[in-house]
């Protein structure tokens, strides 16, 4: 088993601390090479997650009757795992496939003419992307995008036919994971109610936010909400050490990688 890697938030804070310390750039180039450690050994699979047990079983049961899943809010403190859990689930939905990224930057057209550009990440069965950073247009990217995905048949995770490969555990409908849902204006957050009741027949919506307070409550009750909290320095350290060892042989290098994961881990509690 391995671990859901607490240092890599969910917002990439971690990472950014990291590119904007010039004293560490400075002193050792190689550094942000053996941060690609944390996820080179990011479990892609439930049954390789380290810890929350009851989190993984309820989500595997979510999984294994994919007709009967509603839409799931993950929540919890930065670097806990969600997003994590979000990638496994989708993988157990949706087998390999779902791991067969890319990046796609899309243009949306505002009702007053404006144009709005997102990055988002995409496979044949998802889309992931954080509609926050359309600033005050958020409400047209997150109502534009469920609707494509819900009524686009040529994107499809479930049918059969046409050449098309049948989901993992025969999930029907697609998958939208917006994450950083707290970031959204309140418009936005009334518009994906309205929008989640409408397709729900289509599409599953995954949502992941650090704070749930910011969201309104008319879209949590609409979600199966899973607090996901902080690993406790005892398992970050046990996991790490325990699951890794034959790297540690073959590498001895990333002895110094982990040191630095664990104290960045162990910054970031403390600011909390």
């Amino acid at each position: 088993m391995h671990l859901a890697h607490p240092a890599h938030n969910d917002s990439g804070s971690s990472t950014r601390w990291l590119l904007h310390s010039p004293a560490l750039l400075a002193s050792n180039r190689t550094t942000l090479v053996n941060m690609l450690w944390v996820d080179k050994y990011r479990p892609s699979k439930l049954e390789d997650l380290s810890y929350h047990d009851n989190i993984t079983q309820r989500l595997d049961s979510l999984t294994s009757n994919p007709a009967a899943m509603p839409h799931l809010f993950f929540y919890g403190p930065p670097g806990s795992g969600k997003k994590t859990r979000i990638t496994a689930v989708l993988r157990n939905l949706y087998g390999p496939g779902a791991e067969r990224l890319k990046l796609d930057r899309r243009t949306f057209t505002t009702p007053t003419k404006r144009t709005v550009e997102i990055n988002m990440i995409t496979s044949n069965y998802h889309i992931e992307l954080s509609p926050g950073d359309a600033g005050l247009n958020d409400r047209f990217v997150v109502q534009d995008i469920i609707k494509e995905m819900a009524s686009n048949r040529n994107i499809s995770s479930g049918m059969t036919g046409g050449g098309e490969k049948k989901a993992a555990t025969g999930a029907e409908f697609k998958t939208v994971v917006l994450m950083e849902v707290d970031r959204l204006s309140r418009q936005a957050q009334a518009a994906l109610r309205r929008t989640m009741e409408k397709y729900a027949s289509t599409c599953r919506l995954i949502l992941c936010c650090n704070s749930q307070s910011k969201v309104i409550e008319p879209v949590r009750s609409r979600c199966l909400g899973i607090r996901v909290g902080a690993p406790t320095e005892d398992e970050v350290r046990a996991t790490a050490y325990s699951n890794q060892s034959s790297a540690f042989v073959a590498r001895p290098e990333i002895y110094i990688s982990l040191t630095l994961f664990l104290l960045l881990f162990m910054l970031e509690s403390i600011q909390r």
